[in-house]
C-alpha cells in the first residue's frame, strides 16, 4: 500500500533535509513531520502545497506509487 508519509520522508531525505529544516520551510513542528512520515497523522493540502514548493516538485509526486531517487517515476 502506497504512503503519502513514506514518500515526504524519501523525498526530504534526498533532498538532503532535516525534519526541522523541512518543519521550518513549510511552517509545522518537527512533530508534525514525524507523524506524518510515520503514518500517524495524514498531512493537510497546505503542508503539502507548501512542501512541494520548498522540494521543487510537482504537488502529483506525493501521490506516485514509487519513487525511484535517480529520477524515475511509476504513476
Amino acid at each position: 500500500m502506497h504512503s503519502i508519509g513514506k514518500t515526504i520522508k524519501l523525498l526530504r531525505q534526498f533532498a538532503g533535509l532535516r525534519q526541522g529544516e523541512l518543519a521550518t520551510m513549510t511552517d509545522v513542528s518537527s512533530n508534525y513531520i514525524s507523524l506524518v512520515e510515520n503514518q500517524k497523522r495524514e498531512p493537510s493540502l497546505k503542508f503539502l502545497q507548501k512542501a512541494s514548493e520548498k522540494l521543487d516538485i510537482p504537488i502529483s509526486a506525493f501521490f506516485w506509487n514509487e519513487l525511484d531517487v535517480n529520477g524515475t517515476t511509476d504513476p
